[in-house]
């Protein structure tokens, strides 16, 4: 529990400062007024994130999930189709 609230108060550290940063240097290269340093940053955060989910689980989500997939989508899926998306 108090590494979790750890991990979750690191995040906001690290993170906080650079999207406040992305949106600043957008901001100014861009003047517009859609929110492009708030979508460059979220685009830049999905990515990121990406990269850490499949580095730390090697791309295997388990048997029978996508990255897409809700948890119990799986247990719907009739045997011979792996994937919930194609039941």
């Amino acid at each position: 529990m108090i590494s979790d609230l750890l991990l979750v108060l690191a995040g906001g550290l690290v993170g906080a400062p650079t999207r406040y940063a992305i949106g600043v240097a957008v901001k100014s290269r861009v003047h517009s007024v859609f929110p492009y340093g708030t979508l460059t940053a979220n685009a830049l955060a999905c990515l990121l994130l990406g990269f850490f989910v499949e580095a730390a689980t090697g791309g295997d989500l388990g048997p029978g999930r996508s990255c897409c997939s809700p948890p119990d989508s799986a247990a719907r899926c009739p045997p011979g189709r792996p994937s919930p998306t194609k039941c």
